[in-house]
């Protein structure tokens, strides 16, 4: 069986936004908050994103879905929506049913390749079968199951939540069955099961994709164990450097990313997550279809380094609910 991928068919944002005028948008929502284990950060997202929107002079209203998000949206008569929830509700394709079920235009990525995309299980397999380099996995419900999976790898391990994002829940490095073992019940018992795999010793490497424009790389060095949630958020001392010094790797990164993220459908603006092995190796972790938007993050860093502002970033990622599909 032959597995294709499939082009997709966006402009160059930043290229289309330039012919647009903030009225032509209308009045948007800026989706932020929700009651996810993502919140406060989706918070700081959403808050710059709509400061940046109305110095744009765009019609930007912030709406918190922690409560009542269907009323609001309904009550605030929106020509369209700019999604910064991050984690589930926001990056799984619930928000964006009531957005489609409501007629109000969104930015990113579809409901079914929202869903696809934050469960790594599903993303993986269809990475594998398109032969794409992505670490070998195991899900366990139980520390029986978890046991089994540890025994068909070498330690060290990777403990993470299935559906999570910003690093929520992730155990790096787990050298041995007592760091294992309570990394696993700690996962189990906030989300149920967990995705366990080998840890692979190298870099992190991170890609923005905005339309089909694939920005340069962006490497993070972190005095932390590993990018954690921490490191994402709540440390000042990180160093990002983009593009990531990958030199004539970048293209092969680049290629590597477009493929992967139109495989699951993606579309709009989204980020992807690799580990570069000692070997030389690109390993696909997982897709963000909501990427932070916060002052550490990693796609305003890429956009910096051509030269694209915030606030011509988020203009662009806006103008997708304008294009004529």
């Amino acid at each position: 069986m032959t597995f294709l991928t499939v082009q997709t068919q966006e402009p160059n944002y930043f290229d289309f936004a330039r012919s647009i005028t903030p009225g032509q948008f209308g009045k948007v929502a800026v989706l932020y908050g929700g009651d996810g284990p993502e919140r406060e950060v989706s918070l700081v997202s959403g808050k710059a994103v709509c400061d940046a929107l109305c110095e744009k002079k765009v019609n930007a209203v912030l709406v918190d879905t922690q409560k009542d998000a269907i009323g609001q949206l309904q009550r605030g008569s929106f020509d369209r929506a700019f999604n910064v929830l991050h984690g589930p509700l926001g990056e799984d394709g619930t928000i964006l049913g009531v957005l489609k079920y409501l007629n109000i235009p969104c930015t990113g990525s579809d409901l079914e390749s929202s869903a696809l995309a934050m469960d790594k299980v599903r993303s993986k397999l269809i990475w594998q079968a398109l032969k794409m380099q992505t670490p070998s996995w195991g899900v366990a419900h139980s520390w029986s199951e978890a046991e089994n999976i540890a025994r068909s790898f070498a330690y060290p391990l990777v403990v993470k939540p299935v559906d999570q994002g910003s690093s929520v829940g992730v155990h790096v490095n787990l050298k041995d069955e007592e760091s294992f073992k309570k990394a696993f019940e700690q996962t189990h018992q906030e989300f149920g099961k967990a995705l366990i795999e080998p840890f692979i010793e190298g870099e992190d490497f991170f890609v923005a994709i905005v339309g089909c424009e694939v920005l340069p790389s962006v490497r993070v060095s972190t005095k932390e164990d590993f990018y954690s949630y921490k490191a994402k958020y709540l440390v000042d001392d990180n160093q990002y450097i983009s593009p990531g010094g990958l030199d004539s790797q970048e293209k092969e990164l680049a290629d590597i990313s477009l493929k992967a993220y139109q495989a699951l459908g993606c579309s709009g603006w989204g980020r992807l997550d690799f580990r570069l092995d000692r070997k030389g190796k690109f390993w696909l972790l997982e897709v963000n279809t909501v990427p932070g938007m916060t002052p550490h993050s990693l796609l305003p860093t890429a956009a910096k380094a051509l030269g694209i502002d915030f606030g011509t970033l988020v203009f662009a990622i806006l103008s997708k609910t304008l294009y004529p599909f």
